[in-house]
């Protein structure tokens, strides 16, 4: 390479005078260079002829030497001004890809400039964007441009997909509130089935205390009806104290020959005494199983009604907080007062199963008193018959017996008014504590409801 560059440099001393086209085809590239700011790459170069090996070595060695060749021969000539010509060009083509090289290094730079700037105009097209759709959605209107537009239409979807998910919940409080709403429906069917079959019972409780009574006339009426005592079931002739005895009894008495039963003898009326006792106990553990029926629906009907109004006040504050203030206000109106009406209506329910509980024990009471009086009546012509056969001796006896049975028959109707009077302040107690509930469940949710009401009065001075 040296050689050539030698030889070319001495070739263009030698030839200085003739033009070359080179250096016009050199300017014409570089005006190219400074006008267009992107260059394409240069065409590959030409392949070359093979370059003679003899007329290379003779070159060589003029330059070599020092020799000027001048007397070269015209042969030699050509193919040295050829590689000088080819090196020239090259070198040209070597400059070109150097200046589209950079030429391309900075447009590149400038495109990634001008992404830059754009993202940056797009970030800052976007916050634009956003403020003023705040902006716009502040104000509630105004011109929009398309960007805004779209803007406000995305907002605008999201929004309609949140009022509708909104309504799909309120619907589904809806459904519950509907649930519950059929739930009290049913409770109030059950209810009132059992009031009718309550109902029911104390009418067949009434019928079989009628009947009862019915039967103690007749059995009464017909033990009046009897003839005078028989010498057989006297025994025989009254002692003559035992007469005196007889007429002084009678003279007590007013003049009266005897009782209602004193033509009945001490077996039969022992007999009567023993059966009244046990249809009164019969009677009496009826009514305290009936009365535990009935205390046992109550309970079972007051669990379920408390268990009701909760889950229906839990579906009420769910709907509430779902739907908005003033839809949550009225359906809560709405379900305290059907509550209220409720528990009205089964606090009537109960005073009037109370009335019949009282009823009840007023009608056990007189049958347990009339059967007393009857027992006592009995016993004390038994007692004043078998005083009267005995004689004086045995009369303290009797009456110390007769004593004795009054005194028991005292305490035990003393027991069960006791029972009575307690079972009387349970229900008493029980009545205060229901009516009681109502007013702390008002409370609890009128504390629960107020809350809501204050942020929605003063979220809404209008309404």
């Amino acid at each position: 390479r040296d050689a050539l560059d030698a030889a070319a440099t001495a070739a263009a001393a030698s030839v200085a005078a003739s033009p070359v086209p080179a250096p016009v085809a050199d300017a014409a590239p570089r005006s190219r260079l400074t006008t267009a700011p992107v260059v394409a790459l240069p065409a590959p170069p030409a392949p070359r002829r093979k370059p003679d090996s003899e007329a290379l070595a003779a070159v060589g060695a003029a330059a070599a030497s020092g020799v000027a060749p001048a007397g070269a021969s015209a042969e030699t000539q050509r193919v040295v001004l050829e590689q000088i010509e080819a090196i020239r060009a090259l070198k040209l083509r070597a400059a070109d890809a150097e200046a589209a090289a950079s030429a391309a290094t900075r447009e590149a730079a400038h495109l990634a400039a001008t992404c830059r700037h754009a993202e940056e105009e797009r970030d800052s097209l976007m916050a634009r964007l956003e403020k003023q759709v705040a902006s716009t959605a502040a104000r509630g209107g105004g011109a929009q441009t398309a960007g805004e537009e779209s803007a406000v239409a995305q907002v605008t979807a999201v929004a309609q997909s949140t009022i509708a998910r909104l309504q799909d919940l309120v619907a589904d409080k809806n459904r519950a509130l509907t649930r519950a709403q059929q739930a009290m429906t049913d409770l109030r069917a059950d209810a009132m089935e059992k009031q009718a079959e309550d109902r029911a019972t104390i009418e067949e409780l009434n019928e079989l205390l009628f009947k009862q009574n019915q039967r103690e006339i007749a059995a009464m009426r017909s033990a009046a009806a009897f003839g005078p005592e028989s010498s057989a079931v006297s025994g025989g002739e009254p002692s003559k104290s035992g007469g005196v005895a007889s007429a002084q009894i009678t003279q007590r008495r007013g003049g009266k020959s005897g009782g209602r039963f004193a033509d009945l003898s001490r077996d039969d009326l022992v007999a009567m005494i023993d059966e009244k006792e046990v249809a009164v106990e019969a009677l009496t553990m009826k009514y305290e199983q009936q009365r535990a029926r009935h205390e046992a629906a109550e309970a079972r009907l007051q669990e379920a009604a408390d268990l009701r109004v909760g889950e229906a006040n839990r579906v009420v504050a769910q709907a509430s907080r779902a739907t908005g203030a003033a839809t949550s206000a009225k359906v809560l109106e709405t379900l305290v007062s059907r509550l209220k009406t409720q528990l009205a209506s089964k606090e009537k329910r109960i005073a009037q199963l109370k009335d019949a509980v009282r009823e009840l024990e007023k009608k056990l009471g007189d049958a347990l008193t009339r059967s007393a009086d009857v027992a006592a009546r009995a016993a004390g012509t038994v007692s004043e018959r078998v005083a009267a056969r005995a004689g004086d001796d045995n009369r303290a006896a009797v009456l110390a017996e007769k004593l004795r049975r009054a005194q028991d028959a005292l305490a035990r109707l003393e027991a069960r008014e006791r029972d009575w009077n307690e079972e009387k302040r349970a229900l008493l107690k029980e009545k205060r504590e229901k009516r009681r509930e109502p007013s702390r469940r008002d409370s609890a949710v009128a504390s629960r409801a107020s809350p809501r009401v204050v942020a929605d009065g003063a979220a809404s001075p209008d309404a």
